[in-house]
Formats: structure tokens, sequence, C-alpha cells
């Protein structure tokens, strides 16, 4: 099982920035966080590998997949609860 987000991009020689900029580090946090309430909720506990499927907007078109280091997921993590304890 995995969850796959797909991304399109200008180039992928971008895609650290896009990271960075946009963002998808606490975007990935925040998905696996939901999708592992659902799996407790049915009684599974599984983690699930991410993938982000990255597609140039222009031709020829080039696509890769990328994941995250857990240190980079777990720093979306922790942004993700400020952001939420400064809603609070």
């Amino acid at each position: 099982d995995f969850i796959v987000d797909v991304k399109t991009i200008d180039s992928l020689e971008n895609w650290s920035k896009h990271v960075a900029n946009y963002g998808y580090h606490r975007q990935q946090a925040f998905y696996q966080s939901g999708d592992q309430h659902i799996e407790r909720f049915y009684g599974r506990d599984s983690r699930k590998e991410f993938v982000f499927v990255v597609v140039e907007k222009q031709a020829p078109f080039e696509a890769a997949a990328f994941t995250l280091s857990p240190e980079t997921v777990g720093a979306g993590r922790d942004e993700n609860l400020n952001a939420l304890l400064e809603l609070a």
C-alpha cells in the first residue's frame, strides 16, 4: 500500500525548491496523519509509503518519483502541530 501525490512542475531540477516553497513536507505529514487515523478506526495499523509523482508542465513532459526523508516529513509534522496550536 502507498499514497501517491501528483504534482506538476516547470522543471524536475526545481523539485527541492518546490518542496520548500509549497510546503510539500507539511502536506505529506498531513495526509499520512489522516490516513493513519482512518486505518486505526478500521482496526488496521499499517504505515503506507508516500510517493510524489512529479510531471513537467511542458514537453517533453518528463516525470519522476520522489520521496522525502523521514527528517523532512518530521519537520513538516512539527510545523503542522505548531500551526494548529497557533490556531487554537
